[in-house]
């Protein structure tokens, strides 16, 4: 199966300092690539993984002192996944992992659900 996995931009893919649900992405990567799953990993681009990198900034954002606000990254990250997955029509499943808010925002909606 073809998926995607979309990770946070807050820390690298897996996390060289703090970050639970970086880690946890790394885990499911791995483990779907190990599989034999075809996994493409939305994440910034220090991540390290066996699955094939997209990366959506070129290093977690955390560490940035210029980034003051994530979301517009998410943004375009979302962007970047959806436009992919349209354009190469081959991603049946996308786990965004990168939280509701961005994908909301993203959707026009102006505010997450509750």
């Amino acid at each position: 199966m073809r998926i995607a996995q979309i990770a946070p931009l807050v820390e690298s893919v897996p996390p060289r300092l703090y970050g639970g649900t970086e880690r946890i992405v790394s885990y499911i990567t791995e483990d779907l690539v190990t599989q034999g799953h075809d996994v493409t990993l939305f994440a910034s681009g220090d991540s390290i993984t066996s699955a094939k990198l997209v990366p959506c900034y070129a290093h977690g954002l955390r560490l940035n002192p210029s980034v003051r606000d994530p979301i517009p990254y998410y943004m375009l990250k979302l962007t970047g996944a959806e436009a992919t997955r349209a354009q190469e029509r081959f991603i049946p499943q996308i786990a965004n992992d990168a939280g509701k808010a961005p994908h909301y925002a993203h959707r026009g909606d102006p505010s997450p659900p509750q």
